[in-house]
Order: structure tokens, then C-alpha cells, then sequence
């Protein structure tokens, strides 16, 4: 096993869970996206990542969303 599956670091998102997708600029940061998905049992979930280019995660993640 690698180090992300034993912490469980690795998401699989199917793109009709995914809620919201909003970019959070800080002091120190304008890299960082907060992620907002919908888990099989119901319970909505975010999760902050950290990114080299957010604007264009922005956009693959709402073509995905818009294709389905």
C-alpha cells in the first residue's frame, strides 16, 4: 500500500457529486480551492486543495458537472 491509501487521501468524485467549488484566497495563499461534494450516504463533505492552477480546476470541474 502507498502512503495516500492507508490515510485515505485519494477521493474517487463522480462529477454529479460534486456541490460547490469555490476558490478561497488568503494572505499567504491564492492557490486554495474548497470542494464540497455529496458522499453515497447523503452527508455533504468539503475539503480544501491546494492547487497550481485553481482557475483552470474551476473550469474542468464545471464542464464536468455541465456534461453530465
Amino acid at each position: 500500500m502507498f502512503f495516500p491509501e492507508i490515510f485515505q487521501l485519494e477521493y474517487d468524485v463522480p462529477g454529479d457529486s460534486i456541490r460547490n467549488v469555490e476558490r478561497c484566497d488568503g494572505l499567504l495563499s491564492r492557490t486554495r480551492v474548497r470542494v464540497t461534494v455529496e458522499r453515497q450516504s447523503g452527508i455533504e463533505e468539503a475539503f480544501f486543495i491546494y492547487l497550481r492552477d485553481p482557475d483552470g480546476f474551476t473550469r474542468a470541474v464545471e464542464e464536468i458537472c455541465w456534461a453530465e
